[in-house]
């Protein structure tokens, strides 16, 4: 019964930084097209599963792990710094590998922004899945800054690696921007309707 009345607290008290909100009278084709930006955010966040810079997530794995502690319940893949030296035969292969995946990262949240910037540019307001998809890249992303950084922890300093990392930063900045810029047109849209 402890148990219950703990995941009901979690459940409850458990929060994100990012919250997007759904209106009562929201619903969704499930044959509707989706946006560009959507299919962009979802391919950021797959190919960083994909690619092992993140974990995959599975909510009912993480909420079982918490209930029973005990239990075999999860994913066991490597988190990204075991996957890195399991795969790397020297530190200098080790160091390439980090510095490919950060620079694709880059890359590719670049290319996720400068989405998200043609969307809030064009005629059409973002919709509510453009708004969730792309904060979940964001989340995505934030993950990935924290897998890089521990990796890096592992190698001595290096001006470019950090050079690199900050790029990074910034990239995430510029998302966390656009995320709040894609709520407030979803939002302002859904205003002028209402």
């Amino acid at each position: 019964m402890r148990n219950l009345y703990l995941a009901a607290a979690f459940l409850c008290l458990g929060g994100c930084a990012t919250v997007t909100i759904q209106p009562a009278n929201f619903t969704m084709s499930l044959n509707e097209e989706q946006s560009e930006l959507t299919k962009s955010a979802k391919a950021f966040a797959d190919n960083a599963e994909a690619e092992g810079w993140i974990k995959k997530s599975d909510p009912i794995a993480f909420l079982q792990s918490k209930l029973f502690p005990s239990s075999d319940a999860g994913d066991n893949t490597p988190e990204y710094v075991e996957q890195l030296k399991e795969n790397s035969a020297s530190q200098t292969e080790y160091r390439q590998k980090l510095m490919a995946d950060m620079a694709s990262a880059t890359a590719s949240l670049t290319e996720l922004n400068t989405t998200a910037e043609t969307t809030l540019a064009g005629e059409m307001q973002p919709e509510r899945a453009d708004v969730a998809s792309f904060e979940d890249a964001l989340i995505a992303a934030q993950k990935c800054r924290k897998s890089f950084a521990d990796a890096k922890d592992e190698l001595a300093t290096s001006v470019e690696m950090d050079r690199t990392l900050a790029g990074l930063d910034a990239e995430i900045e510029t998302t966390r921007r656009l995320a709040d810029d894609l709520a407030a047109a979803w939002q302002n849209d859904l205003n002028a309707i209402s």
